[in-house]
């Protein structure tokens, strides 16, 4: 008598092996995608230094100068505002392979000086800096002529 059961585990073999094929490539994107949105990131934090840098030759030029290493990173330059000193951009990379029809990685930076706002400071900062400033300063390298 033959069993009605004959041949069922090839059919859950198929099945788990299915499950971890997808899971595979779930995987594979999910990193695909976080791999283009640092991509997009690091673009952005270039692209910002290179505006702030190039912020004396005017604000045209400037993000001129910003869409270019944009481009030099494999992005596209989005947005560029320039006010004083500071430069913020945005910039886009296309998702690689099948990925593309999901959209794109973004990334946004700022570049210039430091606002008062950006420095974070840690709880007694201030009595480190008193504390160095007490303390006495001795020279462990300089040496006396006891014949003077």
């Amino acid at each position: 008598m033959v069993s009605r059961d004959r041949g069922s585990a090839t059919v859950w073999v198929l099945l788990a092996m299915a499950v971890v094929v997808a899971a595979s490539a779930a995987a594979i994107g999910v990193g695909m995608a976080t791999v283009a949105r640092h991509r997009a990131t690091a673009a952005a934090d270039s692209a910002a230094l290179r505006v702030a840098m190039s912020v004396l030759d005017g604000p045209v030029a400037a993000c001129a100068a910003g869409a270019e290493l944009a481009r030099a990173n494999s992005a596209r330059l989005t947005d560029c505002e320039v006010s004083g000193a500071d430069a913020v951009v945005r910039v886009v990379v296309t998702l690689p392979g099948v990925l593309r029809r999901f959209g794109v990685a973004n990334g946004r930076a700022r570049a210039g000086p430091a606002s008062e706002l950006s420095v974070v400071r840690r709880p007694g900062w201030a009595k480190s800096l008193q504390r160095d400033a007490d303390t006495p300063e001795t020279d462990k390298g300089s040496r006396t002529n006891p014949a003077s």
